[in-house]
């Protein structure tokens, strides 16, 4: 557990988990207490990470939810080929 942080450093801290694992930030990154702590702070996790600076824009997420769905169907529909 890192302790009890102020915001501001729960957000620098974010910010250097994102740059030094080259990705979001994820509750796994931090101990349960400090997740609790950071959820106490700023709510549920992606307010965290919209407070650091470090979200997707809306079109990298609508862009994400596409692609996501389109790899879905293509599953289905090999999944349905194999039977």
């Amino acid at each position: 557990m890192i302790g009890n942080l102020s915001k501001e450093e729960y957000i620098i801290l974010l910010r250097r988990v994102c740059e030094k694992e080259k990705r979001f930030p994820k509750k796994s990154d931090f101990s349960e207490q400090d997740v609790a702590r950071i959820k106490a702070l700023f709510g549920p996790w992606p307010r965290a990470l919209e407070a650091a600076g470090i979200t997707e824009s809306k079109e990298e997420e609508r862009a994400e939810k596409r692609r996501l769905r389109k790899e879905r169907k293509k599953q289905t529909h090999s999944k349905k080929e194999e039977s």
